[in-house]
């Protein structure tokens, strides 16, 4: 089973229709949309008291990746985005379709391009 947490009184909110690993681990103020899926080991961390992860429509989240939040804003991920494995991100936005490659970085208030690859 994954292991999803409430933080700060806020709780991950999951689409019926996607897919969580059970080794996954999404906590705290984290939206992930219908037919998304986060694969084993990804963990996304929403524990910042004002900014959120939000994982969008078809996006997947791969193996490995950590996506989190600080007081530079939210974490954005459009539809149908690919954030790869081992991918590292902190309050960014990634366009709808995007690419962002294995072992990448994508750190604050950075925002990648719709159809874009990192």
């Amino acid at each position: 089973m994954a292991h999803i947490i409430a933080f700060g009184g806020r709780c991950p909110r999951i689409a019926e229709t996607a897919f969580v690993a059970p080794t996954a681990v999404v906590i705290g103020d984290v939206v992930i949309g219908d037919e998304a899926s986060v694969w084993f080991g990804a963990v996304l961390r929403g524990d910042h008291p004002e900014n959120g992860i939000r994982v969008g429509v078809r996006a997947n989240v791969q193996e490995n990746a950590v996506i989190h939040t600080s007081e530079q804003g939210p974490t954005v991920i459009e539809e149908e985005v690919t954030i790869g494995h081992g991918a590292i991100m902190e309050s960014c936005r990634i366009g709808r379709g995007a690419v962002v490659g294995m072992g990448a970085l994508v750190l604050q208030r950075a925002e990648v391009g719709a159809g874009c690859l990192v």
